[in-house]
C-alpha cells in the first residue's frame, strides 16, 4: 500500500491510550513464529480473528456454561459467556484508556479449553489426569495448549495459532473462579513465566487484569439470571445486602460492578490496578457466595454428575484400551473390534496423528493422554452420542 496502511494508523493512534495500556508493536506483541505485518490489522486485532476462526472456538456453542444440556435455548452457553466477557472487556478497556484490540482478544478465547459439562468435566478430567499422568487438567492451561499446539492451520506451516505473548498470557491467566478486591499485572515476569499456580499467577498486562475481572462480573449477574429463568431460585432470595447495592437483574449488576471499578481506578491511589470499593466488594462475594450454593451445588446441577463422571471415566478407560490393544500403532486404531463408533475412532486417530507430527510422541503414556485432550475437546451433545454409541446408555 502507498503511504500509512490502516494498521499503522491504528498503531499511531495508541500512543494516546494511557501510559499503562499495551502497545501492539512492543515486546508484548511478539511471536513464536514471526509473521510480516498485516496491511489492514494490528497483532492483537489478528489474534482475535485467529480464534473466532478456529475450530475450538466454534466448539463452544455446544458446551455447557452452568445448567447441563439446557432444552431452553435462552440458557447460556459457553459461547454466549465468552462473547459476554469480549464485550463487557471492551467497553471497561475503552472506559480506562487501555488497548481495546488486546482486552478482546484475550476474552474472547479465554475459555477455549473449557471440557464438556462445564466444570464437572473439568474436574472429572483432573481426576483422571492425576491417576493416570501424575499431572493435573485445568482449563485455563488447555486453552494456551490449545492455541499454541492443538489447532493447527495447514496454512501457516506450523503448529497451533502462534498467538502474541500478551494474548497467550492473558488466556493462561484468567482464572475466573477467584473472585479479588484488587488486581494488578505482573509486568515483570519472564516470556516462559506464563502459568505455574492456577489462580496465583497474575497476567502481564492489565489487558489481561481487565478480562479476568470481567469474567466474574459477567457470570454473577448471568448465572443468577439463568437461575431465576429456569425457576430455582426468586428473586427473594437473594440476600439483601447483594439487592441493594449490586441490584437484581444482569444489567444492573454489570453496570454497577464496572462503574465500581471505574470509579475506583479514576482515583489513582494505586496507578495502574483494578479494584473494588468496600462496600461493592462485600456485595460481589456475599452473591457469589449465593450462586455456589443455590445455584452451582444445587441438585438441578449436581444430581448428573455422579452419572457424568462414570460416563467420562468409563469412555476415557475404553479408549485408552483401544490404544493398548493396538500397542501404539496409531494407523490400527481405526480398526473395529470395539463398541466405539467408527466414526469416533477416525476423529481419535486423526487427532493422536496431528500430534504425533508436531509433538514427537514416543511414549505410550503420552499417546493416552492425548485422549484425556481428545475427551476435553468434545462438546456435550458429542460426547454423549459417543457414550450412547459405545454403551447403548442413557445418562
Amino acid at each position: 500500500m502507498k503511504g500509512s496502511c490502516p494498521r499503522e494508523l491504528s498503531e499511531k493512534k495508541e500512543a494516546a491510550l494511557s501510559e499503562h495500556a499495551t502497545r501492539s508493536a512492543g515486546a508484548n506483541a511478539t511471536r513464536e513464529h514471526q509473521i510480516d505485518p498485516d496491511d489492514f490489522r494490528t497483532e492483537f486485532e489478528r489474534d482475535y480473528t485467529r480464534i473466532i476462526h478456529c475450530k475450538a472456538f466454534r466448539r463452544l456453542r455446544h458446551k455447557t456454561q452452568v445448567f447441563l444440556s439446557p432444552e431452553d435455548d435462552h440458557i447460556s452457553t459457553r459461547i454466549e459467556h465468552s462473547l459476554q466477557v469480549a464485550s463487557i472487556s471492551k467497553t471497561l478497556a475503552r472506559a480506562l484508556n487501555l488497548n481495546e484490540n488486546l482486552a478482546l482478544a484475550i476474552a474472547i478465547g479465554h475459555d477455549l479449553g473449557h471440557a464438556p459439562f462445564g466444570h464437572i468435566g473439568e474436574e472429572v478430567l483432573n481426576k483422571l489426569a492425576k491417576k493416570h499422568f501424575n499431572s493435573h487438567f485445568w482449563h485455563e492451561e488447555h486453552s494456551l495448549r490449545l492455541v499454541d499446539e492443538l489447532e493447527n492451520v495447514k496454512d501457516y506451516g506450523h503448529r497451533g495459532l502462534n498467538l502474541t505473548l500478551a494474548v497467550r498470557d492473558g488466556i493462561a491467566c484468567h482464572c475466573g473462579e477467584s473472585l479479588k478486591r484488587k488486581l494488578a499485572p505482573h509486568r515483570n515476569k519472564a516470556p516462559d513465566h506464563i502459568l505455574r499456580k492456577r489462580k496465583r499467577d497474575l497476567p502481564r498486562t492489565l489487558e489481561g487484569c481487565v478480562v479476568r475481572c470481567v469474567d466474574i462480573i459477567s457470570y454473577l449477574g448471568r448465572d443468577l439470571e439463568d437461575g431465576l429463568r429456569v425457576e430455582l431460585i426468586k428473586p427473594a432470595d437473594i440476600p439483601p445486602l447483594a439487592r441493594k447495592r449490586l441490584g437484581v437483574s444482569n444489567r444492573d449488576i454489570i453496570g454497577r460492578l464496572l462503574r465500581d471499578v471505574y470509579a475506583n481506578y479514576q482515583k489513582d491511589e494505586q496507578p495502574g490496578m483494578l479494584r473494588f470499593g468496600d462496600h461493592v466488594f462485600e456485595a460481589a462475594e456475599q452473591l457469589n457466595s449465593f450462586n455456589y450454593e443455590r445455584i452451582y451445588k444445587s441438585d438441578l446441577v449436581t444430581r448428573r454428575a455422579t452419572i457424568l463422571e462414570h460416563a467420562i471415566r468409563v469412555t476415557f478407560d475404553e479408549l485408552v484400551a483401544v490404544i493398548d490393544r493396538c500397542s501404539g500403532d496409531i494407523e490400527a486404531v481405526t480398526c473395529r473390534g470395539t463398541a466405539i463408533p467408527k466414526g469416533v475412532l477416525k476423529t481419535l486417530h486423526d487427532f493422536i496423528q496431528e500430534d504425533l507430527k508436531t509433538k514427537e510422541l514416543k511414549t505410550m503414556n503420552e499417546i493416552n493422554e492425548c485422549v484425556l485432550y481428545f475427551i476435553a475437546g468434545m462438546t456435550d451433545n458429542y460426547f454423549l452420542e459417543t457414550f450412547h454409541g459405545m454403551f447403548r446408555s442413557e445418562v
